[in-house]
């Protein structure tokens, strides 16, 4: 945090009200404790098949800094974004493949547990039958999409409208963030592009020119070209 408050008072064009933190794995577990315990900082986050709790993950690696519980049990709770999820206040995606065989899918289920019975703003995102990392580029492209739309939806500009609520009716374009550029260059052709990703109507896509081809014009207009060369019109 210290960094990044260096960089904002170097860089006064960084908005630092709105700064959001996103991580997988021991990333997701950081994603969490940093809206729940620097809320003052991160205004949303996104947290990626989080760590929940490290009395439950691999023995192997939490020990080695951990040690055993019994002989540090406050280092274990304090580790733990169990213990301090009641307390956030900011908006938190969490996204966890059923399947995970690293992070198992019981740490989000527990997270998600003490947010909402805490009131705490959160959305959930399960990725059905997906391990640690998903690997199918539809629900990676899909995945980017609602990490896009969320920072979209809570880091944008007070008062500013979302697209597709501009007053004449037609779907307003706002800044896109390089986040949304990115997902919009991984999904696939034909993926829905529209209000709820903060896209504009498909008027000029391609597959609004395929459904509506632009007719031809009537053949007496138009002198027949040579079968020998079509491109090259001699």
């Amino acid at each position: 945090m210290a960094a990044l408050r260096a960089l904002g008072a170097r860089y006064p064009e960084l908005d630092l009200d709105r700064v959001a933190i996103m991580g997988w794995s021991f990333g997701g577990h950081l994603a969490a404790l940093g809206v729940a315990r620097s809320g003052d900082v991160y205004r949303a986050a996104v947290a990626g098949a989080p760590v929940a709790d490290w009395l439950e993950y691999d023995t192997h690696y939490t020990e080695r800094y951990l040690g055993l519980p019994a002989d540090n049990p406050a280092g274990y709770r304090d580790g733990s974004a169990l213990g301090h999820a009641a307390a956030i206040k900011r908006p938190l995606l969490i996204i966890h493949g059923t399947a995970d065989d690293n992070v198992y899918f019981d740490h989000s289920l527990k997270l998600v547990e003490v947010l909402f019975k805490a009131g705490a703003p959160f959305e959930f995102l399960p990725l059905v039958g997906h391990t640690h990392l998903p690997a199918d580029p539809a629900v990676v492209a899909q995945e980017h999409l609602r990490i896009a739309a969320f920072l979209r939806r809570h880091l944008s500009h007070e008062g500013a409208l979302p697209t597709g609520d501009a007053p004449s009716g037609k779907a307003r374009r706002g800044p896109r963030s390089p986040a949304a550029r990115l997902a919009r260059r991984l999904a696939p052709s034909g993926a829905p592009r529209g209000r709820e990703y903060g896209a504009s109507a498909p008027s000029c896509g391609r597959a609004s020119r395929a459904a509506s081809p632009r007719p031809s014009r009537p053949s007496r207009l138009r002198p027949p070209r040579r079968a020998s060369s079509p491109w090259s019109g001699t």
